[in-house]
């Protein structure tokens, strides 16, 4: 079964498992590529976010990272670049890496879909994730639940190292 084609809900894209995945030192540019979201339904209570604004995000800083502000920064202009909707499956993971950042729009498992603009998510990325954890050598992410680094709620923004491999 798991090597079955898995499809996007929305028909975007679709991914088999035996799928190449990009190399690392590259860049994805506007077009991310999908993957299935790894992240455990909960996670210890030290990984709860450290910090929310008004709007009901959540935000942490999480793991050292060698990604670097400049990195992180091009893989938020080509998330930007996709003007308007950014649509994910529950379960699913769009990334879009450029040299050692990679950046993650994921699907929660409150909707059967995140639907989200292209300009707030990079927004998101930026005020939450760049200036507070990359810059300080942290990668990041931000959620619209407590528990940032799990799959609640209805999305998950991250930036953090890419190595090549997911």
């Amino acid at each position: 079964m798991y090597k079955s084609a898995l499809a996007l809900l929305t028909g975007l894209c679709a991914v088999s498992s035996a799928v190449a995945l990009p190399q690392a030192r590259n860049g994805t540019g506007s077009q991310g590529f999908l993957t299935v979201d790894d992240r455990p339904d909960s996670t210890e209570p030290g990984m709860l976010a450290l910090a929310s604004n008004s709007n009901g995000e959540y935000y942490s800083c999480l793991a050292d990272t060698t990604a670097t502000v400049s990195d992180c920064a091009a893989v938020i202009g080509d998330i930007r670049a996709n003007h308007g909707p950014i649509k994910v499956a529950a379960g699913f993971c769009l990334n879009w890496y450029e040299g050692g950042c990679l950046g993650r729009v994921c699907g929660g498992r409150e909707k059967p879909e995140y639907n989200g603009d292209a300009s707030w998510i990079a927004d998101q990325m930026a005020h939450s994730l760049l200036k507070p954890c990359v810059a300080k050598g942290w990668g990041g992410a931000v959620a619209d639940c407590k528990d940032v680094a799990s799959t609640c709620g209805t999305y998950h923004l991250s930036l953090q190292t890419y190595d090549g491999g997911l």
